[in-house]
């Protein structure tokens, strides 16, 4: 699936201004006793309490089977824009998702910012079993001229983000069918470093993870309805989720994990 992108080299920017959104990985709707509609729908409900998110990312393994109007219109209850990649579980939706959604990778600026996401569960395609993250050639090639087209701005980005499905490799992991194939890892690090990337964010392990590379960080978010009890909390069911909430500074972001049983309902 192609999406191309105007060269906009020679327009600026809008000016950077502090801002906050929030992130939300793996929502696994449909649930046999739809308890994924009903966390997505309180978390929903408390981002809008917040007055100064200014959009939502959704890291993918969405599942749904049913129309996709549905689950935009599910989406339509957040007071803010939403942007969304599929995970490795949402491959048998890909078609119908481009014709609903649009591109499965794209772009979006905000505040002086650049935000890229991608499709890198590609495996998935061909390999429904399969929980490793890649890229098609098709992306890598789109993302190289993206990049270096961010390059040319003047004034330049403040800050470039990144947001995909699959958290790559790094040392000391175990589950490593869980993440990026190393070549992919090698080449998104290339990328972080020589395109000056603020961070990377990710979901798909179903635990929080973060760790910095140079000057990135890599920012993995546990998922909204179940997670593992080593997920990063001292929670031992698995039984429970969260969204993240990230402030970007003029030269930093500070982020923080909020547990669905904190805001006051049994989610």
């Amino acid at each position: 699936m192609k999406h191309e992108i105007p060269d906009n080299s020679n327009r600026s920017p809008s000016p950077f201004s502090p801002f906050a959104f929030a992130v939300i990985a793996d929502p696994h709707l449909e649930t046999p006793d739809q308890r994924g509609v009903e966390k997505m729908r309180q978390v929903i409900d408390k981002i809008n309490q917040q007055a100064d998110i200014a959009f939502v990312l959704v890291l993918g393994d969405l599942i749904w089977h049913q129309p996709l109007s549905e689950l935009k219109a599910l989406l339509a209850n957040l007071q803010v824009p939403s942007h969304l990649v599929l995970g490795n579980h949402d491959a048998p939706m890909i078609a119908d998702y481009g014709h609903e959604f649009g591109s499965v990778y794209y772009t979006f600026e905000y505040a002086g910012c650049l935000f890229v996401g991608l499709w890198n569960a590609v495996p998935a395609l061909s390999e429904p079993r399969s929980h490793e993250g890649d890229l098609d050639d098709a992306q890598i090639t789109w993302m190289e001229r993206t990049l270096r087209n961010a390059t040319r701005r003047q004034p330049s980005y403040r800050h470039t983000f990144l947001f995909m499905h699959v958290p790559p490799n790094h040392d000391g992991v175990e589950d490593r069918s869980l993440r990026m194939r190393s070549p992919t890892t090698e080449l998104l690090y290339r990328w972080c470093k020589q395109f000056s990337v603020t961070a990377c964010f990710f979901g798909h392990i179903h635990r929080e993870e973060s760790f910095s590379l140079a000057d990135t960080q890599f920012i993995t978010t546990a998922s909204l309805n179940w997670n593992f009890p080593d997920a990063g909390t001292s929670n031992e069911d698995q039984d429970f989720g969260g969204y993240r909430t990230v402030r970007v500074h003029e030269r930093s972001i500070t982020h923080e994990f909020k547990l669905t049983h904190e805001f006051g309902r049994d989610c």
